[in-house]
């Protein structure tokens, strides 16, 4: 039996570990072991997100039969081709906009959800006037109680919803324009110490490396 698993240069799964009891998961990680051990190809068919960004090397993402992206967790998650990708891996804040100008560094989009002119660093080839979607992950939105300094992309709402996970809590803040932003930031303290809850009146921003810019 071993010699012949020697042989083999692709494994094929077509089953979640996820699917089944919670001892039986573990095994998503040991298979990472063996493949290292073994030194062959593991081709893994899963709808689980997180599986797919643990277990992979290499990710390619299909929708309607086609192959939309390929890369690695980081190049898919940070770096999403087009607007279906960034949503389909996590949870990402996705504004419309057009593009007012650009230079060395940035490209500058108004965005009526926001009523303002927000910087983007990393962005799709797109001329003045085209209409586009700047995205951002809910990590990458920062909040505070205070309006902040010399800081790019910032607006304001009010927190309407958390949602405590334990290590981390979402955040859904709503705009005047009634537009929802998530912002996840980790529980570095206790619920009862934190000044941040529902109905505070905060201030929001993110870098402008954080965004991405996306052409429709």
């Amino acid at each position: 039996m071993n010699l012949n698993l020697l042989r083999v240069c692709i494994i094929l799964f077509f089953l979640t570990f996820k699917g089944f009891n919670r001892y039986i998961s573990n095994a998503s990680g040991k298979s990472l072991t063996f493949q290292e051990q073994l030194g062959i190809t593991f081709v893994v068919v899963t709808h689980d997100q997180e599986e797919a960004m643990t277990m992979s090397s290499r990710i390619g993402i299909m929708e309607a039969g086609r192959i939309k992206q390929v890369g690695t967790p980081g190049e898919i998650y940070e770096y999403p081709n087009s607007l279906s990708v960034a949503k389909f891996i996590g949870s990402i804040n996705v504004f419309k906009g057009q593009v007012t100008g650009t230079s060395e560094d940035y490209v500058y989009v108004y965005c009526p959800a926001l009523d303002q002119e927000v910087e983007v660093s990393y962005s799709s080839s797109a001329p003045v006037g085209a209409e586009v979607h700047v995205t951002v992950r809910p990590e990458k939105v920062v909040l505070s109680v205070q309006k902040l300094e010399h800081v790019s992309n910032m607006t304001e709402g009010v927190v309407t919803d958390v949602a405590y996970l334990g290590d981390v809590s979402i955040y859904y803040v709503t705009l005047t324009s009634g537009h929802v932003v998530l912002a996840t930031q980790p529980n570095l303290m206790r619920l009862a110490e934190r000044p941040i809850t529902w109905d505070s009146q905060v201030f929001l921003h993110w870098r402008p490396e954080s965004s991405v810019m996306l052409t429709i």
